[in-house]
């Protein structure tokens, strides 16, 4: 919705500057009359910053109007509504000067008199991040998250400015925009996201950057920018309550980098809230239904039912699959997931046999269900990258995907029951010959378009075709790599999740869990434990990793090779459930890694007795082992960076980090406070017998008097002699 002006007005201020204030309010059409504001002769109008460390990222404002209320509760109405909507823009001699909305939840006004009273209103630039939670998925670049957040904050600007000192090495352009990060770096593990205010102070942080309104502008800054980029004017003091004091300084400084090493990508459970709803409730039998009367015959209960999916992290085929829970009632074990065949099971309203509440073929080539939350993945090499000698160099790679998806493909009506007579001990029978079950599915990573970017594959196509009929599987296992694009043809079966015993034994039903599936693999198949090991590639980070899973086949070892299973029915299992998959990140010998948070501490003042301590959540690995979702990266291609140079300086951002702490907390340094003429401009400034160049850090600005009541802090360019880090 735009906004309309709805009030404006004007006043002169001592020095005969023309003020203009104008409320702006959101409204689906123009206001038919803009009201008239009228002012009190006394401070109508006082901006304030308030007080904000020097190397503190965001310093928000705040206006404080005084207008007079012509009738009986005139302005009410403007803290009726949601926060964002009534903005201020106030205008310095017809330029803007300042903007900020509405204080929505502050209202107070006289109310013993029927007019001619005064309301005081209050606006702000950016306490409205507070209240907005960060939304945005993917990699973004640093400076496209600024400008997505100032654009929530609903201010009027004429402008963004950088003074930024900052470089990356091999990279053109403004760093910020060709500098990305992960937004999934900004929710926790429960999916919950920061506010918007979070977000910015930071991705501010780490540069050691700035952002303040003043004049009109948004500048985005570093201190050491802004020694180099503007002479210092000196301020013109106006009073006698002119106070020079001194800075703080810090012992040491120890400063804790947390990438937030994504371990466990995706581990989601299904939840029985899903199924609570309209389920489907069946019961399975010990046997094939003799006495179902008998209340003791009952196996498990099984609820089944049909829903898209989980909005963000599943979805699922209706046609194809349904979800189900399982509860055990004489055997069975508690179980929740995706089931895409069930046969012959009860009723709890009918003795009748042979329910089939799902009966997917096998051989279809829809897909059981889609996992498709958005993750972002740590950079790394190939793990089959190949040295000279032709010998995979398996140390080339520090990270590795895990993928387990636990799957009961089983013949018998119970499963958990043993093969009789009456369990299916036929079909059971006939399930031993099988050697190997396949799951076909899809790893796709794609961009913020939703664009394949690439797709894995453990398979290669030898002869003929597998669709529509299977008289044999053409299939070759290879070792897994990642191939540019998508998947040919949509041929799901150039990547399977494979399920075997050790050793090639007979397979036994009941749950079990995918294995290695290539078959070149440097860890024996016989100790490589649950899940297929993936490797990643390079420049993944801040895309999508899509699973899709599309269905199985059975295959056995005959005279003429690998035989598919699902052409005869008798042979085909009575039930394939999914229970959630799983991907973790493991090394590159499959154990678990390690993702622990970096530190950095170096002196500052010995003779100090303060010790500062900074948290940041972005910045830069200092091994090729640390990996986490709050790594920089180079926007063009998702490669993770290492180093970024600051007055000739080239190391870790957090190292420069620590320099500029250090060259503006070492030592004491001046603070000057008192009346001034009125700061109407950006800029460094200086005093007349106090030399050195001053930052402002607070400011309080009576602009009917021409007034400002300030604080400025000495500052000093980055200066890295002295510091030791340990």
């Amino acid at each position: 919705m735009e906004k309309q002006l709805r009030y404006k007005g004007e006043f002169f201020s001592v020095a005969g500057v023309r003020w203009r204030v104008e409320i702006w309010q959101d409204a689906q059409v123009p206001y038919l009359a803009v009201g008239e504001l009228r002012f009190p002769a006394d401070s109508p109008l006082v901006f304030e910053w308030a007080e904000t460390d020097k190397l503190e990222p965001v310093q928000g404002s705040a206006a404080t109007l005084q207008i007079v209320s012509k009738a009986d509760r005139q302005y009410k109405d403007l803290y009726t509504v949601e926060a964002g909507s009534v903005r201020m823009d106030a205008y310095r001699n017809d330029v803007l000067y300042w903007s900020g909305t509405m204080d929505t939840e502050i209202y107070e006004e006289p109310f013993s008199y029927e007019k001619e009273y005064e309301v005081k209103l209050t606006f702000s630039d950016f306490a409205m991040l507070e209240q907005r939670n960060f939304s945005l998925r993917g990699a973004r670049t640093i400076g496209s998250l600024i400008e997505s957040i100032i654009a929530e904050t609903k201010i009027n600007h004429r402008g963004i400015t950088r003074h930024i000192s900052t470089t990356c090495p091999d990279m053109s352009g403004e760093m910020l925009d060709a500098v990305a990060v992960s937004c999934e770096n900004f929710y926790d593990e429960e999916g919950a996201p920061l506010t918007m205010r979070e977000v910015l102070d930071e991705i501010l942080r780490p540069f050691a950057l700035r952002l303040v309104q003043r004049a009109g502008n948004l500048f985005i800054y570093d201190l050491n920018a802004l020694q180099t980029t503007f002479e210092p004017e000196t301020v013109r003091w106006e009073s006698d309550d002119a106070v020079l004091g001194v800075d703080k300084i810090y012992k040491n400084v120890t400063l804790s980098f947390s990438p937030y090493p994504q371990k466990e990508l995706y581990t989601t459970t299904l939840t029985k809230k899903l199924l609570d709803e309209r389920a489907d409730c069946y019961y399975v039998a010990k046997d094939n239904g003799q006495n179902i009367q008998a209340r003791n015959n009952i196996g498990f209960m099984i609820d089944l039912k049909k829903t898209p999916g989980v909005s963000g992290e599943l979805e699922i085929n209706t046609s194809s699959a349904m979800l189900f829970k399982i509860t055990p009632v004489y055997s069975g074990y508690e179980a929740f997931g995706i089931a895409s065949r069930v046969r012959n099971v009860h009723t709890l309203l009918s003795s009748s046999y042979g329910v089939t509440p799902i009966d997917t073929s096998a051989n279809s080539n829809s897909y059981i269900f889609k996992v498709c939350r958005t993750l972002s993945l740590p950079e790394t090499r190939s793990i089959f990258e190949s040295s000279t000698s032709g010998v995979a160099d398996f140390g080339a790679t520090n990270i590795m995907l895990r993928l387990k998806v636990e799957a009961l493909i089983d013949a018998r009506y119970n499963p958990f029951e043993e093969a009789t007579d009456s369990n299916e001990k036929g079909g059971y029978e006939k399930l031993q010959n099988i050697k190997e079950y396949s799951i076909a599915y899809k790893l796709r990573i794609k961009d913020l378009n939703g664009d394949v970017k690439m797709h894995y594959e453990n398979k290669v196509q030898t002869q003929g075709t597998i669709f529509p009929n299977i008289p044999k599987t053409y299939y070759k296992e290879i070792d897994g790599k990642w191939v540019d694009g998508d998947v040919v043809n949509e041929d799901p079966w150039v990547t399977t999740l494979n399920y075997y015993d050790n050793g090639y034994t007979a397979w036994n039903g009941g749950w079990k869990t995918n294995k290695v599936g290539y078959s070149h693999s440097y860890i024996p198949r016989d100790s490589s434990g649950d899940g297929d090991l993936i490797p990643i590639p390079v420049g993944c980070q801040g895309y999508t990793l899509e699973l899709t899973v599309i269905g199985c086949f059975g295959r056995r070892r005959t005279l003429s090779g690998l035989e598919s299973l699902m052409t005869d029915s008798q042979e085909r299992p009575k039930w394939i459930l999914y229970k959630m998959p799983e991907l973790t990140l493991v090394n590159h010998q499959g154990k678990e890694i390690e993702g622990n948070d970096i530190e950095y501490k170096s002196w500052l003042n010995s003779s100090a007795k303060e010790e500062k301590k900074i948290e940041t959540i972005v910045g830069t690995p200092n091994t090729e082992n640390n990996f986490g979702m709050g790594i920089l990266m180079k926007a063009s291609s998702r490669v993770t960076l290492y180093k970024f140079t600051r007055a000739g300086i080239t190391t870790s951002l957090e190292k420069l980090l620590i320099g500029t702490w250090y060259s503006n907390y070492n030592k004491r340094m001046n603070t000057l406070s008192g009346t001034v003429r009125l700061l109407n401009y950006f800029g460094t400034y200086t005093d007349a017998n106090e030399n050195g160049t001053y930052l402002m850090v607070s400011d309080v600005q009576d602009v009917i008097m021409d007034e400002s009541n300030v604080k400025l802090a000495e500052i000093a360019v980055d200066n890295f002699e002295g510091i030791v880090y340990e």
